[in-house]
């Protein structure tokens, strides 16, 4: 006899169980996504903060190291003023408007108000570089001294065997009392003397004290501004601060993307006590004739992620999703003072 198979009752999901389940697993799901994207968020605004604070970190150390040396010649004063006519004698850097705020030597320090990018200003310097030194013997070259056999000897020293010259330089010669500008025409060596232009060997020879120890020293300069970059192939933009060296004036190179607003202050020096009284900028400090008395400069800085922005200044438009830092610092020019 054949026993007929019992079936159990079946169980499974009902349509409303089962459309329970969906959305329970979709708001689920939503809220891990939400989760997700605001974790994502944060981390990028962490990571541009951070950007932000190693940029500001590096260009504060840059403008630092450049504006200190400002009117930088050795032990001598910078002469701005005096030497003017001395200095316009020498071709190829004392015409401004030919070359600009580099090619004026008029002045240890020269800015410009409002003429950049997001009404930026702009900032020039000019020194002398310490590792360029060289000692020069002012008897033997501006004396015309002869050795015991009766040749010139060797006009100056260099620094440990190391020649830092080209030739076809801007050099300063100085001692503790003054310093004069001169254009180097070719490389010195220990065999050949200077070769230089500008102001005759007389001259050099009165406005320097012969018999004290002179100096010569490679003249740099740099101009820092802000540039737009763009567009891209995206159409969007990066606002640069841009660095301008004497050395390559044709060349401008790009210091840090980001930078949004670059505006300078100088704190003048009103009863010579070395520290600032006020701080202007640079229309009331050329229409107060306080050029000589700027001992401080004060830089304000407004910086981003260094992202490419849509606005046509490279600027961000929107500030709750992108970084956007200002920064104040101020540096001392420790070679002013003596006006």
């Amino acid at each position: 006899m054949i026993k007929q198979a019992k079936w159990g009752r079946m169980v499974g999901l009902t349509l409303v169980e089962l459309l329970v389940s969906i959305a329970l697993s979709i708001l689920l799901m939503t809220g891990a996504i939400s989760i997700f994207i605001a974790s994502k968020e944060s981390f990028n605004v962490g990571e541009d903060l951070s950007r932000v604070q190693e940029n500001i970190r590096f260009i504060t150390s840059r403008i630092f190291k450049d504006v200190t040396l400002a009117g930088y010649v050795g032990c001598a004063p910078f002469p701005e003023g005096e030497l003017l006519a001395d200095i316009s004698t020498v071709p190829g850097f004392m015409n401004a408007a030919a070359e600009g705020q580099l090619g004026d030597f008029s002045k240890a320090i020269i800015g410009s108000e409002s003429d950049g990018p997001n009404s930026s200003d702009s900032l020039t310097i000019h020194f002398a570089l310490v590792s360029s030194a060289m000692r020069v013997d002012p008897k033997s070259y501006f004396g015309g001294g002869r050795d015991e056999d009766d040749e010139k000897p060797n006009n100056f020293y260099d620094n440990e065997g190391e020649d830092p010259y080209e030739g076809d330089e801007i050099i300063v010669i100085s001692d503790c009392k003054a310093a004069i500008f001169a254009k180097l025409n070719q490389a010195p060596s220990k065999d050949d003397p200077l070769d230089f232009t500008g102001i005759a060997a007389e001259s050099y020879s009165v406005r320097l004290g012969i018999s004290s120890p002179l100096y010569y020293y490679k003249m740099d300069g740099v101009t820092y501004q802000l540039a737009t970059v763009g567009p891209d192939s995206d159409g969007k933009y990066v606002s640069q601060l841009m660095a301008t060296r004497l050395s390559a004036p044709n060349n401008p190179q790009p210091l840090l993307d980001g930078v949004e607003d670059f505006q300078i202050e100088y704190g003048i020096d009103l009863n010579k006590d070395l520290s600032a009284e006020r701080y202007l900028n640079w229309n009331q400090i050329v229409g107060g004739n306080h050029q000589t008395r700027i001992v401080s400069v004060r830089i304000s800085l407004v910086m981003n992620a260094g992202e490419p922005q849509t606005d046509a200044l490279g600027q961000v438009t929107d500030v709750e999703k992108n970084m956007v830092k200002n920064s104040v610092f101020t540096v001392a020019l420790r070679n002013r003072g003596n006006f």
